[in-house]
């Protein structure tokens, strides 16, 4: 099994996920790592949010959505387990949807643009 940052840096290394701090903390050229993302030129999909409390027994749920076809399901569930870490909040990720718990959408909007995608 391996551990999850080399997990996270094979997605990194493979393009498919952007980059952020986990660069600087392996010791990498960063110079070296930006001219990559540009031959590359990833597109990263876009992200569409809705806040829902109906069937949920009152309960407050955020979903993201538009992530699949574009990526592949343990790409959507890397996504969906950092999403949940940085938020604090609980979650779900099932059929190319992130479901996070409580109403954490311009949170979740402001790490995915920053991570590189389009919200």
């Amino acid at each position: 099994m391996q551990d999850w940052k080399d997990a996270l840096g094979a997605l990194m290394g493979s393009g498919s996920l952007p980059g952020g701090d986990e660069i600087e903390e392996q010791g990498g050229d960063t110079a070296s790592a930006a001219e990559g993302k540009d031959d590359k030129k990833v597109k990263l999909p876009k992200v569409n949010f809705f806040f829902e409390k109906k069937g949920r027994g009152g309960k407050q749920a955020t979903i993201l959505e538009g992530f699949y076809p574009a990526m592949s399901e343990e790409e959507i569930e890397e996504i969906g387990r950092k999403l949940k870490q940085r938020l604090g909040c609980g979650g779900s990720v099932r059929g190319g949807e992130i479901l996070l718990q409580g109403d954490v959408r311009a949170q979740a909007r402001a790490l995915l643009a920053e991570w590189g995608f389009r919200c």
